[in-house]
């Protein structure tokens, strides 16, 4: 064999080793890689696009009920449905551990929106399913294709839609003249522009600006129709910039 063989040969080993090890790493200490191949890591497949961990002992019935009434909020929301995110159900605090949450959403851009929503028990309810599946929804219509790292929406406005489907009462009408004095003390929401400051501080002030966030968005909505809204998400999803369409409608 001759050398520029034996060179290439030896190419093709280093290039086949780093992928396969750089894949593994991905999908067992990453929390996205570990959410992407959970059907590896203990899981099994009770229907399409829902995976729940061996150990749950969970109402399986119950569960797929409240999946599809949370769908069908979102649906409604919508007009369709157009995402297929992946769900996962697990209590195993460890396993909860990897995949980094316990009722959030992963969403990964490689060429199409693909999230994964993970869910122990303690949050299993038709409104906390329907606030991830919208973030799903949402992310799908958004982006475009290609590899993103920038969610090309601010933060309040992600949850701000996800509110629409989620009807806790620390979200309500009710909450928001509470936090807000009546409306007289309103922040402004262009604040909380970021991740890093709308999950700041501790759980209540998460929950005042999730709520914020809820009372905006659905204003806007009322003010200007839900055909505006899908409109908006279109533009975005073809390169516009959020706060140009958002203002130009107010």
């Amino acid at each position: 064999m001759s050398k520029r063989k034996k060179m290439a040969i030896t190419m093709i080993f280093v290039v086949t080793f780093l992928l396969v090890a750089s894949s593994f790493y991905v999908f067992e200490y990453t929390e996205p890689g570990y959410r992407m191949s959970v059907a590896m890591h203990g899981f099994a497949q009770i229907a399409d696009n829902l995976y729940m961990d061996q150990n749950w002992h969970g109402d399986t019935n119950q569960l797929l009920s409240m999946i599809e009434e949370a769908r069908e909020r979102v649906c409604a929301f919508f007009g369709e449905v157009k995402s297929h995110p992946t769900v996962i159900i697990c209590d195993d605090k460890q396993k909860l551990a990897r995949l980094g949450g316990d009722h959030d959403t992963f969403t990964v851009m490689l060429f199409q929106a693909n999230s994964y929503i993970s869910v122990s028990s303690d949050w299993l309810n038709v409104d906390v399913l329907a606030h991830e599946l919208t973030h799903a929804e949402v992310h799908t219509r958004i982006f475009r294709g290609g590899i993103s790292f920038v969610l090309p929406i601010p933060t309040w406005f992600d949850e701000g839609l996800a509110i629409q489907n989620d009807y806790r009462e620390q979200y309500s009408d009710q909450a928001w003249l509470s936090i807000t004095d009546n409306g007289v003390c309103v922040p402004s929401i262009d604040e909380y522009n970021t991740a890093a400051k709308f999950y700041a501080g501790d759980t209540e002030d998460r929950r005042k600006r999730y709520c914020l966030a809820g009372h905006e968005v659905a204003a806007w909505i009322e003010q200007h129709g839900k055909d505006k809204m899908i409109t908006l998400l279109i533009k975005i999803s073809q390169g516009a910039e959020f706060s140009n369409l958002y203002l130009s409608e107010n």
